[in-house]
């Protein structure tokens, strides 16, 4: 498993690059017949993202101030050209490779909007006789780790208070209270892996080497079966949202929710849109796109044909829709039923969107990297 978390994106056109994923034809009522691996998100591959990092380019910084008006966007922080770097959840890892490893040389925190460089921790102890070690970036309840030696795999970025949760590398779920170091075994199977942590801390999904998956409850320690996620499933095919709900996908590729503290599941009776889990299909009608909700029963006119656009979704709720033939990007807010039309940069230039904390946005393309937030963009 790859620890790092696969992030959210949207990738242009055959003309400029290859998209890494399977999307059936957009007809009147939008069906997905194939299954696919993602992100490659929602969200979310999905990727982790890694690229050398270039000068800003004065052109596309102008573009994005015109088309948003003069509206309040960030650079993300540069550094010398032979670096590497990737997005990890909040965290921004510049690293360099030397004889086949990954040597991080700064971190920097997703803050109000901005990329802000921290200091780094060391943290190492011993659980059963077994030493443990690794280095780290904490801000607030959010933690990166890296250089991870011994009994410590691998972790979990959401804390719940002082407790970090990480994979042993004999693959079990552990806890660590980074105040008192005290070490706790959750699971003892020795088959517990590719963890993912809802955003309330509440629910922890386990895959049991691919037989199986169950969810921790780390409010009442509890753990319980889920059957209705495939064995297989990647991360990219299922999606947290509300307080404790699981959108993913049944063995007939229709949506489903699952009630985590409950663990009622439910059909939408439909294949939703990809590539990440959601609730919405679509429909084209003349020159209008209609999108369906079919959570709530809501739904979002937009007076423009995206029949024949690209499209990604993040956290069941951002859509963005592009196209360089017709030269315009769509930004949807479901949730506020909201819409946003914007001519495109006239160059063929390859595109990719990331949303972080679920109010900003990163839009680059492959060298220049900006941050914007949501409300300026719909404001």
């Amino acid at each position: 498993m790859n620890k790092f978390n696969e992030f959210d994106n949207i990738k242009t056109p055959d003309d400029w690059k290859t998209i890494n994923f399977e999307q059936a034809s957009l007809k009147n009522h939008y069906s997905i017949a194939s299954h696919f691996v993602m992100l490659g998100i929602c969200l979310v591959l999905i990727f982790s993202s890694f690229g050398i990092v270039y000068a800003y380019n004065e052109e596309f910084r102008s573009w994005l101030q015109e088309q948003f008006q003069g509206e309040k966007i960030e650079c993300i922080p540069q550094m010398q050209e032979d670096k590497m770097w990737e997005l990890d959840g909040k965290f921004l890892v510049y690293y360099h490779e030397k004889n086949n490893l990954k040597i991080v040389d700064e971190v920097y925190v997703f803050i109000d909007g901005k990329f802000v460089k921290k200091e780094v921790m060391h943290k190492q102890g011993k659980y059963k006789l077994q030493d443990y070690s690794f280095d780290y970036v904490r801000y607030q309840n959010q933690i990166f780790t890296f250089n991870e030696k011994g009994f410590f795999a691998y972790s979990l970025h959401l804390m719940k208070d002082e407790l970090i949760y990480f994979g042993s590398t004999d693959n079990n779920l552990c806890s660590l209270n980074m105040k008192t170091g005290e070490v706790l075994e959750i699971t003892s199977d020795h088959d517990s892996v590719n963890f993912a942590i809802s955003p309330n801390r509440k629910y922890i999904l386990i895959n049991k080497n691919d037989k199986y998956w169950t969810v921790y409850n780390t409010d009442k320690h509890t753990e319980k079966k889920i059957n209705e996620i495939n064995p297989y499933a990647h991360n990219e095919e299922y999606d947290f949202f509300g307080e404790h709900n699981l959108i993913t996908y049944d063995d007939g590729e229709e949506t489903v929710i699952i009630n985590l503290e409950t663990l009622e599941a439910k059909s939408l009776n439909e294949t939703c849109l990809y590539p990440a889990p959601s609730s919405f299909t679509v429909d084209f009608y003349d020159q209008q796109t209609t999108l369906h909700n079919h959570i709530d029963g809501k739904k979002l006119k937009i007076n423009e044909n995206l029949e024949n656009y690209r499209y990604s979704i993040y956290q069941n709720r951002y859509i963005i829709f592009d196209s360089f033939l017709v030269k315009k990007i769509v930004f949807v807010d479901f949730k506020e039923q909201k819409y946003k039309v914007l001519e495109y940069f006239g160059k063929e230039e390859y595109l990719e969107y990331f949303v972080v904390d679920n109010q900003y946005l990163i839009i680059n393309n492959t060298q220049d990297y900006y941050i914007m937030s949501f409300q300026n963009i719909f404001s």
